[in-house]
């Protein structure tokens, strides 16, 4: 019997993952009945980031938001959909609501991830399939792929790194979730002790300012958490204006 699958996402890794999942559709008595995806605004995440175009190719209806109401399908699939989804949304799935969230749960929930494990100074990061639930980033774990960060890296490096990560993990479990092998563990068994974070977006702009009177190893920090391309970098005020700073830049000096 085939089993209806929704797939949600944006950006490389979600091309990627769509990708894995429709060579795999077949071997699990999968069809893909719908995409939802959106271009990304930033250029340098929108690279190999056409998800339309690949669901297109394989006769699979598009769309930019998932409907409240509609057919229900067995699974919902969601892979940096930037989107929250309501609970008539999440109902749609009749087995498994699932997120990729590039980040390890419970640690880090929300958004600005990269950024804030640079800025926390984290020697480890991760990245976690998770059942979706009203409240963000909250679900059982399924599955999760950690590893260490270097200690030079860029926001850039993490993000990139984690997309590998996050393509190995989905295609590892994707054949087990989809026959109902994998189950689902409470959050608190990953957390270790480690402190729980939530961030938004919006609370990233009050940590890019630099101060020159901080120690170089956080100014070399702050720096690296925010140097990626696309996306406003570190900077000190002169006067009413932002002096950038990126990585190059201190290298150079």
């Amino acid at each position: 019997m085939t089993q209806g699958v929704i797939f949600l996402g944006t950006r490389q890794v979600g091309r990627r993952c769509l990708e894995i999942l429709l060579a795999q559709r077949a071997a699990l008595g999968l069809e893909v009945v719908e995409v939802v995806t959106k271009r990304p605004a930033n250029a340098y995440l929108a690279r190999n980031a056409d998800l339309a175009a690949v669901a297109s190719a394989a006769g699979i209806p598009v769309a930019e938001d998932l409907a409240p109401s509609g057919s229900p399908v067995e699974f919902i699939l969601s892979v940096q959909h930037e989107r929250v989804l309501s609970p008539d949304q999440l109902a749609r799935a009749t087995r498994l609501a699932v997120n990729l969230h590039m980040a390890p749960l419970p640690e880090y929930r929300g958004a600005g991830q990269f950024s804030f494990a640079i800025l926390n100074n984290e020697s480890e990061f991760g990245t976690t399939l998770h059942l979706m639930e009203a409240r963000v980033d909250a679900g059982g774990i399924l599955a999760q792929r950690r590893f260490a960060i270097a200690a030079d890296w860029t926001v850039q490096d993490l993000y990139e790194k984690t997309v590998e990560e996050s393509v190995m993990m989905f295609t590892e479990n994707l054949a087990p979730m989809m026959r109902g092998e994998l189950r689902p563990r409470l959050q608190s068994e990953f957390q270790s002790g480690r402190p729980l974070r939530f961030y938004r977006r919006s609370d990233l702009p009050a940590h890019k300012q630099l101060n020159l009177q901080w120690p170089l190893e956080r100014i070399d920090r702050t720096v690296r958490a925010f140097d990626m391309p696309g996306y406003e970098p570190a900077y000190v005020m002169f006067g009413n204006r932002r002096l950038y700073v990126r990585t190059r830049d201190l290298l150079a000096g």
